[in-house]
């Protein structure tokens, strides 16, 4: 009975000793996309067909938003891509307002849901740390 317990031990030890996790968590929401064509379909996937870019001052981050549709209470998602290396470092969403740089390194959001209270809050991106 000991022989068993301690082969059963020894199996399970070295099942664990060679198995790797799955890390399932982002980064501080870092995704890498790797080269353009990675990037181009990471942005189809989060934000449809042709999104919106418009460049921060220091033109090295993206600032990628859905197209504009017909209903007011769709809420629309965001993304930002560092353009050194084409990674995204921030993802977002808002419904019934809108994504803007503020600045080289804060975007601006208005977001309101139920359309009566508009929210309005500035994300820093901490581009330094980038």
């Amino acid at each position: 009975m000991k022989s068993f317990v301690t082969l059963i031990s020894l199996s399970l030890l070295f099942v664990l000793a060679n198995c790797k996790s799955a890390d399932t968590s982002r980064n501080s929401g870092n995704i890498d996309s790797g080269n353009s064509t990675d990037l181009a379909t990471a942005l189809k996937i989060r934000l449809g067909p042709d999104p919106i870019a418009e460049e921060n001052e220091a033109q090295t981050l993206i600032l990628y938003k859905q197209q504009p549709g017909g209903h007011v209470k769709v809420t629309y998602k965001f993304v930002v891509v560092r353009k050194s290396d084409k990674v995204i470092i921030h993802e977002g969403q808002y419904q019934m307002g809108y994504v803007k740089w503020a600045d080289n390194s804060t975007l601006e959001l208005v977001s309101s849901g139920d359309g009566e209270n508009p929210e309005k809050k500035f994300i820093n991106l901490n581009i330094n740390k980038y």
